[in-house]
Protein backbone atom coordinates (compact mmCIF):
# COMPACT_ATOMS: atom_id res chain seq x y z
CA UNK A 1 0.00 0.00 0.00
CA UNK A 2 1.40 3.21 -0.85
CA UNK A 3 0.76 6.55 1.27
CA UNK A 4 1.88 9.89 1.44
CA UNK A 5 1.66 11.87 4.75
CA UNK A 6 3.96 14.00 6.97
CA UNK A 7 6.56 12.96 8.95
CA UNK A 8 5.24 14.66 12.84
CA UNK A 9 7.23 14.44 15.97
CA UNK A 10 6.17 11.74 18.15
CA UNK A 11 3.28 13.76 19.78
CA UNK A 12 1.10 13.90 16.63
CA UNK A 13 1.52 9.81 15.65
CA UNK A 14 -1.14 8.81 17.97
CA UNK A 15 -3.20 11.04 15.84
CA UNK A 16 -2.86 9.65 12.37
CA UNK A 17 -5.85 8.20 11.00
CA UNK A 18 -5.54 5.92 7.90
CA UNK A 19 -7.56 5.80 5.24
CA UNK A 20 -9.85 2.08 4.97
CA UNK A 21 -8.94 -0.27 2.73
CA UNK A 22 -11.54 0.20 0.07
CA UNK A 23 -11.60 -1.99 -3.10
CA UNK A 24 -13.10 -1.35 -6.68
CA UNK A 25 -15.28 -4.30 -7.84
CA UNK A 26 -15.67 -4.45 -11.86
CA UNK A 27 -18.49 -6.37 -13.95
CA UNK A 28 -17.28 -8.61 -16.59
CA UNK A 29 -19.83 -9.38 -19.04
CA UNK A 30 -19.93 -12.60 -21.38
CA UNK A 31 -21.49 -13.19 -24.36
CA UNK A 32 -22.03 -16.66 -25.57
CA UNK A 33 -23.18 -18.15 -28.40
CA UNK A 34 -25.01 -21.84 -28.42
CA UNK A 35 -25.59 -23.70 -31.51
CA UNK A 36 -27.91 -26.97 -31.39
CA UNK A 37 -28.09 -29.20 -33.91
CA UNK A 38 -30.35 -31.56 -35.10
CA UNK A 39 -30.11 -33.80 -37.71
CA UNK A 40 -33.00 -34.17 -39.96
CA UNK A 41 -35.25 -37.74 -40.44
CA UNK A 42 -33.82 -37.62 -43.90
CA UNK A 43 -30.39 -36.71 -43.81
CA UNK A 44 -28.78 -39.26 -45.68
CA UNK A 45 -30.75 -38.64 -48.19
CA UNK A 46 -29.86 -35.45 -48.77
CA UNK A 47 -26.98 -35.20 -50.98
CA UNK A 48 -28.72 -38.06 -53.05
CA UNK A 49 -32.13 -35.83 -53.30
CA UNK A 50 -30.89 -32.57 -53.00
CA UNK A 51 -27.29 -32.01 -53.58
CA UNK A 52 -26.29 -30.96 -50.05
CA UNK A 53 -24.84 -32.24 -47.01
CA UNK A 54 -26.65 -32.86 -44.06
CA UNK A 55 -25.29 -33.20 -40.39
CA UNK A 56 -25.72 -36.93 -38.96
CA UNK A 57 -25.68 -35.97 -35.36
CA UNK A 58 -26.77 -34.46 -33.04
CA UNK A 59 -24.33 -31.74 -30.84
CA UNK A 60 -24.22 -28.28 -29.33
CA UNK A 61 -21.74 -25.80 -30.21
CA UNK A 62 -20.63 -22.76 -27.99
CA UNK A 63 -18.53 -20.01 -28.79
CA UNK A 64 -17.81 -16.53 -27.51
CA UNK A 65 -19.43 -13.38 -29.11
CA UNK A 66 -17.40 -10.60 -26.80
CA UNK A 67 -17.12 -9.48 -23.98
CA UNK A 68 -17.06 -5.75 -21.81
CA UNK A 69 -15.89 -4.39 -18.67
CA UNK A 70 -16.96 -1.87 -16.59
CA UNK A 71 -16.91 -0.58 -13.00
CA UNK A 72 -19.58 -2.82 -11.19
CA UNK A 73 -21.71 0.29 -9.88
CA UNK A 74 -21.78 2.25 -13.49
CA UNK A 75 -22.56 -1.30 -15.83
CA UNK A 76 -25.65 -1.89 -17.03
CA UNK A 77 -28.57 -3.81 -14.77
CA UNK A 78 -29.47 -7.27 -15.68
CA UNK A 79 -32.14 -6.22 -16.82
CA UNK A 80 -30.94 -3.81 -19.82
CA UNK A 81 -27.88 -6.71 -20.74
CA UNK A 82 -29.20 -8.11 -24.55
CA UNK A 83 -32.09 -11.10 -24.09
CA UNK A 84 -31.80 -14.65 -25.04
CA UNK A 85 -32.48 -14.68 -28.66
CA UNK A 86 -33.73 -18.39 -30.20
CA UNK A 87 -34.03 -18.79 -34.05
CA UNK A 88 -36.85 -21.61 -34.63
CA UNK A 89 -38.11 -23.55 -37.40
CA UNK A 90 -41.95 -23.92 -38.02
CA UNK A 91 -44.15 -27.56 -37.61
CA UNK A 92 -44.00 -28.62 -40.70
CA UNK A 93 -47.90 -29.93 -40.55
CA UNK A 94 -48.35 -26.28 -39.07
CA UNK A 95 -48.09 -25.15 -42.33
CA UNK A 96 -48.90 -28.07 -44.92
CA UNK A 97 -52.64 -29.46 -45.32
CA UNK A 98 -52.47 -33.05 -44.52
CA UNK A 99 -53.25 -33.83 -48.20
CA UNK A 100 -50.34 -32.27 -49.54
CA UNK A 101 -47.77 -33.58 -47.26
CA UNK A 102 -48.71 -37.49 -47.79
CA UNK A 103 -46.12 -38.95 -46.20
CA UNK A 104 -47.57 -41.12 -43.55
CA UNK A 105 -49.44 -43.38 -46.19
CA UNK A 106 -46.09 -45.20 -46.48
CA UNK A 107 -43.36 -46.67 -43.67
CA UNK A 108 -40.61 -46.59 -46.59
CA UNK A 109 -38.17 -43.99 -45.73
CA UNK A 110 -36.57 -43.29 -49.05
CA UNK A 111 -39.66 -42.53 -50.63
CA UNK A 112 -40.64 -40.59 -47.76
CA UNK A 113 -37.48 -39.02 -48.37
CA UNK A 114 -38.20 -38.65 -52.23
CA UNK A 115 -41.52 -37.12 -51.77
CA UNK A 116 -39.91 -35.10 -49.52
CA UNK A 117 -37.93 -33.48 -51.92
CA UNK A 118 -40.39 -33.34 -54.81
CA UNK A 119 -42.75 -31.37 -52.62
CA UNK A 120 -39.98 -28.90 -51.63
CA UNK A 121 -39.06 -28.25 -55.07
CA UNK A 122 -42.86 -28.11 -55.90
CA UNK A 123 -42.93 -25.09 -53.23
CA UNK A 124 -39.43 -23.38 -54.96
CA UNK A 125 -41.37 -23.67 -58.27
CA UNK A 126 -44.78 -22.01 -56.75
CA UNK A 127 -42.61 -19.38 -55.49
CA UNK A 128 -40.35 -18.54 -58.43
CA UNK A 129 -43.71 -18.16 -60.21
CA UNK A 130 -44.91 -15.81 -58.42
CA UNK A 131 -41.82 -13.51 -58.19
CA UNK A 132 -42.28 -13.59 -62.12
CA UNK A 133 -45.86 -13.32 -62.67
CA UNK A 134 -46.71 -16.30 -64.73
CA UNK A 135 -49.18 -17.02 -61.00
CA UNK A 136 -49.32 -12.82 -60.35
CA UNK A 137 -53.40 -13.18 -61.74
CA UNK A 138 -54.29 -15.53 -58.56
CA UNK A 139 -52.37 -13.47 -55.98
CA UNK A 140 -52.17 -9.67 -55.90
CA UNK A 141 -51.68 -6.56 -53.60
CA UNK A 142 -51.11 -7.23 -50.16
CA UNK A 143 -51.51 -11.02 -50.73
CA UNK A 144 -48.39 -11.40 -52.79
CA UNK A 145 -45.97 -10.76 -49.65
CA UNK A 146 -47.63 -12.69 -47.01
CA UNK A 147 -48.01 -15.71 -49.93
CA UNK A 148 -43.94 -15.66 -50.58
CA UNK A 149 -43.62 -15.65 -46.73
CA UNK A 150 -45.30 -18.30 -46.68
CA UNK A 151 -43.66 -20.17 -49.28
CA UNK A 152 -40.25 -19.65 -47.89
CA UNK A 153 -41.24 -20.61 -44.20
CA UNK A 154 -42.64 -23.67 -46.02
CA UNK A 155 -39.44 -24.44 -47.88
CA UNK A 156 -37.49 -23.84 -44.75
CA UNK A 157 -39.20 -26.60 -42.95
CA UNK A 158 -39.18 -29.30 -45.57
CA UNK A 159 -35.44 -28.22 -46.15
CA UNK A 160 -35.03 -28.89 -42.36
CA UNK A 161 -35.91 -32.71 -42.90
CA UNK A 162 -32.95 -32.96 -45.07
CA UNK A 163 -30.47 -30.99 -43.63
CA UNK A 164 -31.65 -30.80 -39.80
CA UNK A 165 -32.62 -27.72 -38.21
CA UNK A 166 -30.07 -25.16 -36.07
CA UNK A 167 -31.25 -23.63 -32.61
CA UNK A 168 -29.09 -20.83 -32.24
CA UNK A 169 -29.26 -18.41 -28.90
CA UNK A 170 -27.07 -15.86 -27.23
CA UNK A 171 -26.85 -15.53 -23.82
CA UNK A 172 -24.84 -13.09 -21.61
CA UNK A 173 -23.40 -13.65 -18.10
CA UNK A 174 -21.91 -11.31 -15.58
CA UNK A 175 -19.32 -11.58 -12.80
CA UNK A 176 -18.58 -9.50 -10.53
CA UNK A 177 -14.74 -9.13 -9.11
CA UNK A 178 -13.30 -7.43 -7.10
CA UNK A 179 -9.36 -8.31 -6.61
CA UNK A 180 -6.97 -7.74 -3.89
CA UNK A 181 -4.13 -5.14 -3.59
CA UNK A 182 -1.41 -6.43 -5.67
CA UNK A 183 -3.45 -8.68 -7.71
CA UNK A 184 -3.25 -8.12 -10.98
CA UNK A 185 -4.69 -11.52 -12.77
CA UNK A 186 -7.97 -12.82 -11.96
CA UNK A 187 -9.34 -15.98 -13.31
CA UNK A 188 -13.15 -15.38 -14.14
CA UNK A 189 -14.06 -19.09 -15.31
CA UNK A 190 -13.02 -21.45 -18.11
CA UNK A 191 -14.81 -21.68 -21.07
CA UNK A 192 -15.00 -24.63 -24.02
CA UNK A 193 -16.60 -25.04 -27.29
CA UNK A 194 -18.25 -28.46 -26.21
CA UNK A 195 -19.58 -27.09 -22.39
CA UNK A 196 -19.39 -23.23 -22.26
CA UNK A 197 -18.95 -21.43 -19.66
CA UNK A 198 -17.57 -23.03 -16.59
CA UNK A 199 -15.88 -26.74 -16.26
CA UNK A 200 -13.13 -27.01 -17.60
CA UNK A 201 -11.51 -25.40 -20.60
CA UNK A 202 -9.88 -22.37 -21.47
CA UNK A 203 -8.88 -19.76 -18.57
CA UNK A 204 -11.16 -16.77 -19.21
CA UNK A 205 -9.20 -14.08 -17.07
CA UNK A 206 -9.20 -10.17 -16.51
CA UNK A 207 -5.57 -8.76 -16.11
CA UNK A 208 -5.11 -5.66 -14.17
CA UNK A 209 -1.90 -3.26 -15.25
CA UNK A 210 -2.11 0.02 -13.18
CA UNK A 211 -0.38 2.89 -14.77
CA UNK A 212 3.34 3.59 -13.00
CA UNK A 213 2.90 6.82 -10.71
CA UNK A 214 6.14 8.93 -9.08
CA UNK A 215 5.08 9.38 -4.86
CA UNK A 216 7.21 12.18 -3.40
CA UNK A 217 8.92 11.12 -0.39
CA UNK A 218 7.14 13.83 2.07
CA UNK A 219 4.34 16.44 1.58
CA UNK A 220 3.93 19.54 3.84
CA UNK A 221 0.88 18.98 5.83
CA UNK A 222 0.41 20.98 8.93
CA UNK A 223 -2.67 20.01 10.81
CA UNK A 224 -3.74 22.08 13.83
CA UNK A 225 -2.66 20.88 17.28
CA UNK A 226 -3.90 17.46 18.19
CA UNK A 227 -5.82 17.37 14.99
CA UNK A 228 -5.87 14.11 13.83
CA UNK A 229 -3.90 13.59 9.74
CA UNK A 230 -6.73 11.82 7.41
CA UNK A 231 -5.27 9.76 5.07
CA UNK A 232 -7.31 9.65 1.89
CA UNK A 233 -7.45 6.78 -0.88
CA UNK A 234 -6.71 7.22 -4.04
CA UNK A 235 -7.35 5.70 -7.38
CA UNK A 236 -4.99 4.73 -9.75
CA UNK A 237 -6.12 4.53 -13.52
CA UNK A 238 -5.44 0.76 -14.65
CA UNK A 239 -5.55 -0.70 -17.64
CA UNK A 240 -8.12 -3.94 -17.30
CA UNK A 241 -8.09 -6.52 -19.58
CA UNK A 242 -10.05 -9.33 -20.38
CA UNK A 243 -8.39 -12.24 -21.41
CA UNK A 244 -9.14 -15.72 -23.19
CA UNK A 245 -6.39 -18.19 -22.80
CA UNK A 246 -4.21 -14.81 -23.49
CA UNK A 247 -5.78 -13.60 -25.99
CA UNK A 248 -7.72 -10.17 -25.57
CA UNK A 249 -11.32 -9.95 -25.85
CA UNK A 250 -12.24 -6.84 -24.15
CA UNK A 251 -10.41 -3.12 -22.72
CA UNK A 252 -10.94 -0.84 -20.45
CA UNK A 253 -9.04 1.97 -18.25
CA UNK A 254 -11.13 2.40 -15.00
CA UNK A 255 -9.96 3.51 -11.90
CA UNK A 256 -9.00 1.30 -9.22
CA UNK A 257 -8.74 1.70 -5.66
CA UNK A 258 -6.52 -1.71 -5.13
CA UNK A 259 -4.31 -0.12 -6.87
CA UNK A 260 -4.07 3.95 -5.95
CA UNK A 261 -2.27 5.36 -2.99
CA UNK A 262 -3.34 6.91 0.42
CA UNK A 263 -2.78 10.92 0.89
CA UNK A 264 -2.81 13.05 3.95
CA UNK A 265 -5.49 15.20 3.83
Amino acid sequence: MKRIFLLVVGALMPFVVAAQSERTAVAVDVTVQRVHTTPGPYARFAQRLLGVRSATQEGVAYSILGAEIALSDVAPVAGELPEATVERGYEVRDLLPADKLDLEDTTDLTEKAVRAADLLFSVRRARLDLITGDAGEYVFGAGLPVALERLDAMEQQLLELFVGRRIVSVDTQRVVLSPMEGENHQTVTHFSAESGLGGKGEELSVRYRPEEINLPMEMPVQPKKGAPVVMKRVAVQTLCTVELDGKALAQRTLPMLQFGYDLAQ
